[in-house]
């Protein structure tokens, strides 16, 4: 939680009180950190994840001002006995000023999908979702008959992927690339690099499927 409090401070330092756009440096954009989180019930595997955090600037629909996306994908089961389905969890926070104060504001998305680096989209294979457990939190359900696999597979040899998503019904989608590859990032959003995560990931997923 440092590591934001350290963007934060950044933001409002960089600030330029006649200007629209809130700059912050190069450096802080990108993917600051993902991890591997299996899901299990009683011992028994239901889910293979990533976690992900990033800092983006948003030319869609803010004028490049400054956002924190952080969430979640991969496979899983509500429960044992249920089928087996894709998901994406995107949790929007966005960074403006207000009267010389920084404020971060909640933003859930409208909608939510996966894009390849070779162009393949999870977007229609969304079967269902709705607001997350967190403010500013949209989770997506897709089934496995489409392409979602396939996503799954290409973001694991491309060691990237991009999280999409748009803030208005048939508005345009704002790209988060992530790379699968930063397992942390420091208070100078110096990023350390490690296949760790990504490699724990892979190797679960051969375990849930049938």
């Amino acid at each position: 939680m440092r590591l934001w409090a350290v963007l934060l401070v950044a933001v409002w330092v960089t600030r330029d009180g006649l200007a629209q756009q809130i700059p912050i440096p190069e450096r802080m954009v990108g993917t600051t950190n993902i991890v591997s989180e299996p899901t299990l019930s009683g011992g028994k595997l239901l889910g293979c994840g990533l976690t992900y955090r990033a800092v983006i600037r948003d030319w869609r629909y803010r004028q490049g001002d400054p956002s924190i996306v952080f969430g979640s994908f991969g496979l899983a089961k509500a429960r044992a006995d249920t089928a087996l389905g894709g998901f994406l969890k995107v949790v929007v926070q966005d960074l403006s000023m207000d009267g010389g104060r920084l404020v971060t504001t909640p933003n859930m998305p409208t909608s939510a999908y996966l894009l390849s680096m070779k162009g393949v989209a999870t977007a229609d294979d969304r079967v269902g979702g709705g607001a997350s457990d967190q403010p500013g939190g949209l989770f997506t359900v897709f089934s496995l008959g489409g392409s979602f696999l396939d996503v799954m597979t290409q973001a694991i040899e491309a060691q990237k992927v991009s999280v999409m998503f748009a803030r208005r019904a048939g508005g345009l989608d704002v790209p988060i690339e992530l790379d699968l590859l930063v397992v942390d990032t420091n208070e100078q959003f110096q990023r350390t690099r490690n296949p760790k995560e990504m490699l724990a990931f892979a190797e679960c997923l051969p375990r849930l499927l049938p």
